[in-house]
């Protein structure tokens, strides 16, 4: 295994690759004067390469019994040759830039495709530059066709790069975009997802619209991956600049006029759509309200007109609402709406069409995931919407390959530990096993009967021994199924595996893994709404949030004041504080005001399939 510790990435060499010199000197006999002195390979340069062989003694061809004491890797060049290093350099600030002050995506897509970063002002730069834009738009966007509309991103860098492709959702200087949030956390590249449609928007501000998810806050991102890449890849500062930009994103859009878009879902507290335009969004999401219920709120389960309630309390995420059918339609035929289209919830297909509105044959609800094989494990397809002439594709795309990031950021050293311990645990055994044969040695020789006190000391042995063993195994299993063991540990709160899996073996943990239903199992628990915690600033004073989201600071003389910003925030400290959940489709809607012109039509197509749903709703 080889590592680059600029950037944290890992690589895994190739059983078919020898060393980097050698495979050099077989690839490039026919490359011309240049390359050999730029590549020190081919016929012209097979002295020197001789001499580097043998100076690394590194044999011409090997064969099964060749003695891996006799093969010595370069330390300069890569095992696998194929694999481009990282980026060294941040982006130069007049490529990133172009002369009329928007940003040259091209340069900064490759940019990011390699792994490269960009300069702390140029960063800061662009934060600013994109909040200054969302802030001039309303809490409630109004969209027009064509677009396409986006769900859930988590941090998928390349997988969003795969989305802005012609045959999927095109590219974003001539096609109108839609993103519905939850662009960072849970992936490793969350920043460049992040800077990547920020510079989107700097460049398209009319015509690319980001709506807030329920991950870009500073409560969830501190829980979960993105500040610590933040941390990792740039600066708390830059974490500051990125968690107040989040509260400039709008919370909705109205497309078309028709259908309502929004991350989550519906409120008890919102009737119409006034009453979202009407929302405070400027602000860390509350823990209640209907600007938490936008942002956290799910359909039930049971989605049927039988359910004569219609909102029950959420109790997967901790917060918010479960809305029925019922709901959605009240909500659909007060204000003339065919649909509400939403993300939040992982899907194996990428979408799902909910049940649909009897008074329009239109989905209900259509929900949209654009995160495929989400978090490495789920094994789903994404999905986008792309609405056009009064048409609704749902185009559906598999993941693209990415570089491999020790999970949480881990070095190579700590990664490596499991291997060590194995090691310590195989020479213990083996030292165990010496002093139980020579004992018995001793006992087969002595012409005293054993004593109870002797057997119980064999006993006391022959249990270390095996539990040695076991220890050793476990570490065996534990250097073997580093990746899936790290993975179940990220589905779980406590970061530990469960109670018994690692004892049952390797299929076991395989298993764990094995399709979308057990790995969104597994991670239900990180659905839920984190607790809130209490800060200290700079002053030394207490801050603290109310279910409203309203900020304030507590001085050492117990003065109440209002507070606008976490920004001088220091480490964590203080109690927690609980939080409490607070009980409580184009097609004519049955309505005296609303008669629609054409008719609509659904159609969902996957790029791998041939299948396509089409669902028409007539028109009245």
């Amino acid at each position: 295994m080889s590592t680059n510790n600029n950037s944290g990435t890992t690589t895994k060499p190739n059983n078919n690759t020898t060393t980097n010199s050698t495979n050099n000197s077989n690839n490039n006999n026919n490359k011309d004067n240049n390359n050999n002195n730029n590549n020190n390979n081919g016929n012209n340069n097979s002295n020197t390469n001789n001499e580097d062989a043998a100076n690394l003694n590194v044999p011409k061809k090997l064969t099964l019994k060749t003695s891996m004491n006799e093969i010595k890797l370069s330390t300069v060049d890569r095992v696998v040759p194929s694999v481009k290093y990282p980026k060294s350099q941040p982006l130069a600030h007049d490529v990133l830039f172009n002369g009329d002050g928007t940003i040259n995506l091209p340069k900064l897509q490759e940019h990011f495709f390699g792994e490269g970063r960009l300069h702390h002002e140029d960063v800061i730069e662009m934060v600013k530059m994109t909040a200054e834009i969302l802030e001039r738009e309303p809490t409630l966007l109004q969209v027009e066709s064509p677009i396409t509309v986006c769900g859930d991103v988590h941090g998928q860098f390349y997988d969003l790069i795969k989305i802005f492709e012609n045959d999927i959702g095109g590219n974003p200087a001539n096609t109108n975009y839609l993103f519905l949030g939850d662009y960072v956390d849970r992936g490793y590249f969350s920043m460049e997802v992040i800077l990547y449609l920020y510079a989107c928007k700097i460049n398209y501000p009319n015509s690319f619209f980001l709506l807030r998810g329920n991950h870009e806050c500073r409560h969830l991102t501190e829980y979960f991956t993105f500040k610590e890449e933040c941390l990792h890849k740039y600066s708390e500062e830059i974490y500051d600049f990125i968690t107040e930009s989040f509260n400039a994103l709008p919370l909705a859009a109205l497309m078309n006029g028709k259908f309502l878009c929004i991350h989550g879902g519906l409120s008890p507290d919102v009737k119409t759509l006034d009453d979202i335009a009407n929302i405070d969004r400027f602000k860390e999401p509350p823990s209640s309200g209907p600007m938490c219920d936008l942002l956290w709120s799910d359909p039930m389960e049971e989605f049927s007109p039988d359910i004569r309630e219609h909102f029950i309390p959420n109790d997967v995420r901790g917060c918010s609402y479960l809305y029925s059918y019922r709901a959605v339609c009240s909500f659909l035929q007060k204000n003339k709406l065919l649909s509400v289209i939403r993300a939040h919830e992982a899907q194996n297909a990428g979408y799902k069409m909910h049940l649909q509105n009897d008074a329009t044959g239109f989905p209900s609800v259509i929900t949209l995931f654009s995160a495929p094989n989400y978090l490495d494990a789920y094994n789903n397809k994404g999905a986008v919407l792309r609405y056009e002439n009064n048409v609704m594709n749902i185009r559906q795309f598999t993941c693209s390959p990415h570089p491999y990031w020790l999970p949480n950021f881990m070095d190579v050293f700590t990664w490596s530990m499991p291997f060590v311990s194995e090691k310590v645990a195989e020479m213990l055994l083996v030292l165990l096993n010496l002093c139980n044969d020579e004992e018995a040695e001793k006992l087969e020789n002595s012409v005293k009967d054993n004593t109870a006190e002797e057997e119980k000391r064999r006993q006391m042995l022959r249990a270390k021994v095996k539990s040695v063993s076991k220890m050793m195994r476990m570490f065996s299993l534990l250097r073997q199924e580093r990746e899936t063991i790290m993975m179940i540990k990220s589905f779980s709160p406590s970061r530990k595996i469960p109670q018994g899996l690692l004892t049952e073996g390797k299929d076991a943990l395989k298993k764990a893994l094995g399709d979308f239903a057990q790995a969104r199992k597994l991670d239900l628990i990180n659905e839920k709404r984190p607790p809130m915690l209490d800060r200290i600033n700079s002053r030394g004073e207490l801050l603290r949030m109310n279910s409203r989201g309203e900020l304030f600071r507590i001085n050492s003389k117990g003065d109440l004041f209002r507070s606008n910003s976490f920004a001088d925030l220091k480490p964590l400290t203080g109690p927690q504080e609980t939080i409490k959940i607070t009980e409580c489709s184009e097609q004519n809607i049955t309505s005296n005001n609303y008669q629609p012109s054409v008719n609509e039509s659904l159609t969902a197509t996957s790029p791998t399939t041939t299948t396509t749903t089409t669902t028409t709703a007539p028109t009245k």
